[in-house]
């Protein structure tokens, strides 16, 4: 009898896997249109452009993608208004680009304007992570959510 509930519950399991439906891929849509512009160069000096970068106005978070989330760019800052805003005082830059985390330990990011849905500006510091020790970019049109 515990054989057969066994047997039983194994092929369960095994048909509900089966079963479930692969969901689509979890990387960010690209969210880049009407103009919009994300880059950033790292030590390297290779210019990246993003598949998809917005603004989440309520944590006052950047998000950058490019390739999923091969390539990962996320600026944290105290306000979204005009500005300028230095690394280190509430404010931050982190970049993961594959198994590599930069986080920066000076630096700016300055955002030159905040109107009408879209937000423009630069950014630029130094940090650590593996072999990258600098971060830079650009950003225009880019949609706040």
């Amino acid at each position: 009898m515990k054989k057969t509930f066994l047997t039983l519950a194994v092929l369960s399991c095994i048909t509900l896997l089966w079963s479930c439906k692969k969901e689509d891929d979890a990387s960010p849509s690209n969210n880049n249109t009407g103009g919009a512009t994300f880059n950033w160069t790292d030590n390297t000096g290779a210019t990246v452009n993003a598949d998809s970068a917005f603004y989440v106005e309520q944590y006052h978070t950047i998000k950058a993608y490019k390739g999923g989330i091969a390539q990962f760019i996320e600026i944290n800052l105290t306000a979204g208004t005009a500005g300028t805003y230095t690394v280190g005082s509430g404010n931050a830059i982190s970049y993961l680009n594959g198994n590599t985390l930069y986080t920066a330990s000076t630096g700016s990011v300055v955002i030159s304007s905040n109107t009408a849905g879209k937000m423009a500006g630069s950014f630029t510091s130094t940090g650590t992570g593996g072999s990258i020790t600098a971060l830079s970019g650009a950003f225009a049109n880019m949609e706040v959510r």
